[in-house]
């Protein structure tokens, strides 16, 4: 698809739930958004995209219901689609990055991207701390909150005096498995996927009228096994959450009250909505009729304990604060007592909670009219809009040879493609070599190994770096970065000349070099260390070494004395102490 074309190349945007899948075909004309067709089928029985193959299989056999019957209304073939994953999925990540200089300095483009490079880099390890380690992520949004230049917030740092700068963001991640099994299902389905958003995103598109996108405002999309909760404030996504209880909870009820199978109770649950009463059979095989009122009553419990649980979560999803407003959408949504349940367990004194459906479809008109402008179109309707605004959110690339998918969040550079795809972070930074680590007289000692060579970055087989912006087909090469030499060392790098031993010899002041003892045996200075070495600095030094390093030979009818004393040797010398050799 080519969100440029607009009417001649319509947009597919494709809702794919855990109880149905609702399909759009539509197109831009001017401002307004054209409808040419809808289409919406139930699974055989609930699915999730969570990776099991069967589940898969059935999404994909539905997704494929729906895309036959939308080609039998618009007339061609649909080979693309536009999807979302669910806002339950996502998690969001906040760091605080810091980069300081030696000097105070210009901060530069450079300094920038390390801060940024940095920042990801952080978001990733908390990631894997707070969630499954191992597990692969796309990073699908990020935002600066805050930046700092020696330590004072500044909104623009670039070409500033600084000794230290530091960064704010908020990173939001989406699980390999949940994209993968997007991606399968629709491909089950003979469907290539041209655009992935995420449901928090697609129902702000449509829910969301734009001169209230700076107020702090909760949306709410009730789902059938979950509702799924998004903060907005000041025009930026804050937080996601989930509560797993919805539409399903409710027809449950349903169930049970009218002994009737589930399938049954859900046509009830959405016949009442328009219906003052609904005749069905129950699984008895008799005919009953059941009011509006009735439903309504005895779903007045289990509403207000979805409420209850939403209202909570909001909360404390923004801190504690209450919201500005809410906006309720989704396919599970019960319009009677949901939105006045919300507020009065919110205690707003206004009212603030509003359902969304046909009031904010005032620029989309339906050349198919056989569904109605209600809540459970926004998610769709959504996804078909953010897909004009962004065109395709994967770029496909080829490292080393291997094709792989990347989120395109908008200027996406080689590190984030790269962290994106999981390389290992050793790819990309020389590390040091592993230290040489031994004891030196009882205390431990290491020595760092040596820095390794950088990565080398080839981009369409120029030479680049980590900061280049990838596109569509790009090829990047890259030599990773090395491991350096172990450390190393003599014993005369150790001591760098700092342990001697002052004596006297033949009425001589002189300093000399101790000796030095490695696992119990004496060896020189020029001893290379190695692994778990005990060494040892002597706090003497023998007549014969002392003698020896001054080049002074004891001759035939000569002796020595240490301190006045005769001595051999092997004798031991420590500072202040005397040596002579004499005559006989």
């Amino acid at each position: 698809m080519d969100a440029s074309k607009n009417k001649e190349c319509p947009v597919f945007g494709l809702d794919i739930g855990s109880n149905a899948v609702t399909g759009i075909v539509g197109y831009m004309d001017n401002d307004k958004f054209i409808v040419k067709a809808v289409e919406s089928s139930e699974h055989e029985k609930p699915s999730m995209i969570d990776g099991k193959d069967e589940d898969i299989e059935r999404i994909s056999a539905t997704i494929k219901r729906v895309k036959e019957r939308l080609e039998e209304k618009c007339g061609f073939h649909l080979k693309e689609a536009c999807v979302a994953a669910s806002g339950r999925f996502l998690k969001t990540v906040n760091t605080y990055t810091e980069l300081s200089f030696t000097d105070e300095h210009i901060v530069e483009d450079k300094d920038v991207f390390k801060l940024n490079e940095l920042s990801l880099e952080k978001a990733y390890q908390n990631l894997e701390e707070r969630y499954e380690f191992g597990k692969k992520h796309y990073c699908v949004g990020k935002r600066i909150d805050n930046l700092y230049r020696n330590d004072t917030e500044d909104t623009d740092i670039f070409g500033k005096e600084a000794y230290k700068i530091g960064m704010d963001s908020t990173f939001i991640f989406l699980p390999y498995s949940v994209v993968d099994g997007l991606f399968s299902a629709a491909d089950g389905a003979d469907l290539n996927v041209a655009n992935l958003t995420l449901e928090p995103f697609a129902a702000i598109e449509t829910a969301v009228p734009e001169k209230f996108k700076s107020q702090n405002i909760a949306l709410v999309d009730v789902g059938a096994s979950a509702s799924n909760i998004c903060i907005l404030n000041e025009g930026l996504v804050y937080a996601f959450g989930s509560v797993s209880n919805a539409g399903d909870s409710l027809t449950e009820v349903i169930e049970n009250f009218c002994m009737v199978e589930f399938d049954e109770a859900e046509k009830i649950k959405k016949a009442i909505d328009n219906s003052e009463e609904v005749e069905y059979e129950d699984i008895l095989g008799m005919s009953k009729t059941i009011t509006r009122s009735e439903v309504l009553e005895m779903l007045e419990t289990p509403v207000k304990n979805i409420t209850k649980l939403v209202s909570e979560e909001i909360i404390k999803l923004n801190d504690g604060f209450n919201v500005n407003a809410v906006f309720v959408y989704g396919g599970g949504v019960i319009t009677d007592g949901y939105t006045s349940g919300l507020e009065e367990e919110l205690q707003t004194t206004v009212k603030n909670v509003h359902l969304r459906g046909e009031e904010v479809m005032e620029k989309t008109y339906f050349v198919d009219t056989s569904f109605a402008k209600e809540a459970l179109l926004v998610i769709p309707l959504g996804i078909c809009l953010h897909y004009f605004k962004t065109g395709n959110s994967f770029v496909n690339i080829s490292l080393n040879g291997d094709t792989v998918k990347v989120f395109d969040h908008g200027n996406v550079t080689v590190f984030e493609a790269l962290m994106q795809i999981g390389l290992d972070n050793h790819a990309l930074k020389p590390r040091n070599g592993d230290a040489l680590e031994f004891t030196l007289n009882g205390e431990a000692m290491s020595v760092k190994g040596e820095l390794g060579e950088s990565c080398k970055v080839y981009l369409n087989y120029e030479l680049s770096d980590l900061s280049a912006v990838i596109r569509e087909g790009d090829e990047i090469k890259l030599i990773p970065s090395t491991k350096g030499e172990k450390g190393s060392a003599t014993i005369a790098q150790i001591n760098k000349g700092n342990a001697k031993i002052g004596i006297s010899v033949n009425k001589m002041n002189v300093n000399l070099p101790c000796i030095f003892s490695v696992n119990g045996k004496a060896v020189t200075d020029s001893y290379k260390i190695q692994t778990n070495d005990n060494i040892e600095i002597l706090d003497y030094i023998t007549v014969e070494r002392a003698l020896e390093l001054l080049d002074i030979n004891v001759k035939e009818g000569q002796s020595v004395t240490v301190n006045d004393l005769p001595a051999e040797l092997e004798a031991k010398v420590y500072s202040g102490y005397r040596v002579d050799v004499i005559s006989e």
